[in-house]
């Protein structure tokens, strides 16, 4: 019995160690993506700053769901589990969940195709579904806009059809 108290207070050390290593790396992301960013001296300073900006929302998103299933995974490997048997079964449960979450997946493959094509930054003014604002943020399942009276919106990327960017000239 006291073997069990040993290793488990073993397995909660690395577990912590695990943690603090994914929010130091996490911490990291952001700096690091505004460094890996190399944009064009020729476009104006504030397109700049905002390509920059939805660059670097993009690249966060991306990176914490990288960072989070690493993270589950080391933890899972330090309760012996063979993490084999659990990537092939995820697979066989991705095939099912891809059918499940259409939308999910949809919004995410959207979302590739939003921020490389730059119709719009973060700052700009757009029309998008209906809705007129600010674009306070884009990551891989929303567009978030401000109104002009302040509202927030929330525009699934899966349901962007037509796009109006009223600060591209």
């Amino acid at each position: 019995m006291e073997s069990f108290f040993v290793l488990l207070d073993d397995i909660v050390v690395r577990i912590t160690v695990i943690l603090i290593v994914f929010f130091i790396l996490k911490s990291l992301v952001r700096p690091v993506a505004r460094q890996l960013i190399h944009i064009s001296k020729s476009k104006p300073k504030l397109i700049q700053e905002k390509r920059v900006k939805t660059a670097v929302s993009f690249i966060n998103s991306i990176a914490t769901i990288i960072l989070w299933v690493l993270t589950l995974f080391t933890i899972i490997a330090q309760f012996h589990i063979d993490i084999k048997t659990l990537l092939a079964g995820a697979g066989i449960f991705g095939v099912a969940f891809g059918l499940g979450f259409q939308s999910v997946i949809k919004n995410f493959l959207t979302s590739f195709g939003l921020f490389f094509g730059g119709y719009y930054e973060i700052g700009d003014m757009v029309t998008i579904a209906g809705v007129k604002g600010t674009v306070q943020e884009i990551n891989l399942k929303n567009t978030i806009l401000e109104d002009e009276g302040g509202i927030i919106h929330f525009v699934p990327n899966s349901e962007i059809k037509v796009i109006t960017n009223l600060s591209k000239k």
